[in-house]
Parts: C-alpha cells; sequence; structure tokens
C-alpha cells in the first residue's frame, strides 16, 4: 500500500521566510482540523521538519511536520477605501431628484429636441389638449362611481388601526393629509374602518395600502362571466396594430423562453389545422400546427397537449394509446378542430385503421369510434424513430 502511496506523493520543500498554512485542530473540536495562516517558517530541523511561527495561539513556535503544511499563495484581492462623506446636496440621489409634470410642460422645449419637429408639434397638441391629465396632483375621477354590494346579513367592520414606528406614523399622517388636502379623500365617522399600512418601494419610499381583506369577505363578488384568456388572444391572431398603453403598470418584457423559437403561432380558421400526436407507456403529446404565413410547407405550432395516463390507461395496447392520444387533443382543441374541415394527422401508428378494422368492438372503442365520426380526419404515417 505504501507504493502506491508513493506513486502520487510529492517532496515538500520549505525555505526559511516561507509563508505557509497549517492544518491545525479547530478551536473546541480537537477531532477536526482545518488549514489556518499564514505563518512564517523560521527554520529547518531534521527531515521534513520546520520550526514555524505562530503568533497570537498558546505556543508561539512550534515543529511541524511537512505533510502538514502547504504554501501560501497571495493572490490580488479588490479593497475598499472609505474616505470622507460627502454632503448630501454634493451627491446626486436618482430617488429624490423627481422633475414635477408642471415644469415639463413650462418649457416642454427641453424634452423634445430629440424628436422631429412634426413629432414635437403632435406632442404640444396633445399636452395641450389634455393639460389637466398631466398635472402634478391626480383628479377625482366622475365618469363612473364604485358600490360595494355586501352580502346578506353581514355586520359593519370596524378595525383598528395597525401599530406602527413614530417614523412610519408621520408618513401616514403626511400621506392622509394630501389626500384630503386635494380632495381625494374627506373625514369620516362612519362604522366601518379598515387600517392602513405602508409598502416600501424599490426607491425607498412608501406606498399606503388600505387593508379591505375583512371587507372583501363580506362582499358580493362580481357574477358576470370574464372572457377566457385564449380566445382573446385568439382575436388578436387577425389584428395589424396591437396597443396596451391602457396597462399602465404591466409587463413591461417577456421572458426569455416567449421569445425565443418556437414562439407559437395565432390561430387562422381560414386555414388547415394538422394535428400530430404520440404516446409512450406513460403518457400522451399533441401539437397543434399550421403552415406560417408566407413560408409555404413550413408547420408552426399553434397549441401543446400533453397527458399522462391513468393506472388503467396504461394497461391498453399501444395502438390504443395511440389512438387515446388523438382523442384527447381533438376534444381538447374543438374549438379549432370542430370545424367541416379536413384535419391532417400524423401518427408513428395507424390508429385508424386499427379502430376501423378491430371485429369485436368494447364499449369504450365503440364511443370512440361515434366521437370520431364528426371530424374529417386523414392520418399520415410518421417514423417513430
Amino acid at each position: 500500500m505504501k507504493t502506491n502511496f508513493d506513486k502520487k506523493s510529492e517532496n515538500r520543500m520549505f525555505k526559511v521566510g516561507d509563508r505557509v498554512l497549517l492544518l491545525l485542530p479547530t478551536y473546541k473540536t480537537p477531532l477536526q482540523a482545518k488549514y489556518e495562516g499564514p505563518y512564517e517558517v523560521i527554520r529547518e530541523c531534521g527531515s521534513n521538519r520546520y520550526i514555524i511561527k505562530t503568533p497570537g495561539r498558546r505556543k508561539t513556535e512550534r515543529q511541524v511536520h511537512a505533510n502538514n503544511m502547504k504554501l501560501y499563495r497571495q493572490r490580488p484581492v479588490a479593497m475598499t477605501v472609505q474616505g470622507d462623506k460627502q454632503r448630501e446636496e454634493d451627491c446626486f440621489n436618482p430617488t429624490v431628484a423627481v422633475m414635477k409634470n408642471s415644469i415639463i410642460l413650462a418649457n416642454p422645449e427641453s424634452t423634445l429636441q430629440h424628436l422631429d419637429p412634426e413629432k414635437a408639434e403632435d406632442i404640444r397638441c396633445l399636452l395641450r389638449k389634455f393639460q389637466e391629465v398631466f398635472q402634478d396632483v391626480p383628479q377625482r375621477c366622475v365618469v363612473a362611481s364604485h358600490d360595494v354590494v355586501l352580502l346578506k346579513d353581514s355586520t359593519p367592520i370596524k378595525q383598528a388601526p395597525y401599530r406602527v414606528n413614530p417614523t412610519k406614523r408621520e408618513v401616514i399622517r403626511q400621506e392622509v393629509k394630501f389626500l384630503i388636502d386635494h380632495g381625494l379623500a374627506e373625514p369620516s365617522s362612519s362604522e366601518w374602518a379598515s387600517p392602513c399600512l405602508l409598502v416600501p418601494k424599490p426607491d425607498g419610499t412608501y406606498r399606503m395600502c388600505t387593508d379591505y381583506r375583512r371587507v372583501n369577505l363580506v362582499s358580493r363578488s362580481d357574477s358576470y362571466p370574464l372572457p377566457t384568456i385564449q380566445g382573446i388572444l385568439d382575436d388578436f391572431g387577425t389584428s395589424t396594430y396591437l396597443t396596451k398603453l391602457d396597462l399602465l403598470k404591466g409587463y413591461y418584457q417577456l421572458k426569455n423562453l416567449l421569445i425565443t423559437k418556437p414562439v407559437l403561432k395565432c390561430p387562422d380558421f381560414n386555414r388547415r389545422f394538422e394535428v400530430q400526436v404520440d404516446a409512450s407507456d406513460a403518457g400522451a403529446g399533441a401539437v397543434l400546427l399550421q403552415e406560417a404565413d408566407g413560408e409555404e410547407k413550413i408547420l408552426h405550432p399553434v397549441c401543446y397537449m400533453s397527458h399522462k395516463f391513468k393506472p388503467h390507461q396504461r394497461s391498453y395496447s399501444t395502438v390504443e394509446k395511440e389512438l387515446l392520444a388523438l382523442i384527447l387533443a381533438l376534444e381538447k382543441w374543438d374549438v379549432y378542430l370542430g370545424q367541416a374541415k379536413p384535419i391532417l394527422v400524423y401518427s408513428d401508428h395507424s390508429p385508424l385503421q386499427f379502430l376501423m378494422r378491430m371485429k369485436n368492438k368494447n364499449q369504450r372503442l365503440t364511443r370512440w369510434a361515434l366521437f370520431l365520426q364528426k371530424y374529417d380526419l386523414t392520418v399520415k404515417h410518421i417514423s417513430g424513430k
């Protein structure tokens, strides 16, 4: 064993004045050891033994074997120098230097220099026409009013204010005074009361909010149906211009996954849809495809579908699983495929031939056959390799 160990060993030689790290027992746990230092080599005594200077420890000098030492290599490090603090008025603070709208409206030419004369004139007309919208203080909206409809037999919610420190209490007092002075709020002695709280903003300031969670529990929710997001996205497919100017604080960027290929294509109901299905022992997957605009014979994905098989579905045969994948895809995308247009299906099996040639159909296969009768399907075989 020593012979094999010596093959990977190396001869460690140190000189007087070298800085080394020592393998020493850790404090309060003598059974564990770690490298500490750096310490200085004073002299050599015997074969592979050195006297090391260890200031700050119980023994100021100790004899250490070379196996418990390794050379200390000093690397360049980043340093931070702290000097005298500058005065706040000499520093630029982006959280404080906020320009008011009235300053910009007083001299709009200073901010419109980068625009063409025609575009700059359009901005000036827009500012003159909607000058009340760009004021420093927000105004009240008189177009519509909001009514809170309560549940039957609901009692008034009266909550005590939250306890906050003096700094936050002063911020809340200033915010309430601002709302009252500008007609955005008014004093009230109602039996309904909800506490206010401060939410920190990224710039270090606070945003005052009101905790209406208890009120929401006794309020009646809106009962009108909401449109489905997928249906709205489908309507966008034929639009030329899309705008979201009303979404003042919406998402400004999409994740990288949504802007890299393949990006889903908006469906075109005037073209033929194509479906590619595949199944494994554990689940099924499908892709809804359509030809891209201006790119002949290039299919682009419209939607994806995946389904994990249940325990009884995993006992189906291979061709039955392929047929089940087709059934699930047609059920999910019936809003796209439920038209009187032919549908091209790509599969590495022949599920329709299996279903039609099956002599002794069970109830499940019979239901599947009846379900497929309303679709004009054409199956194209693709290699499964």
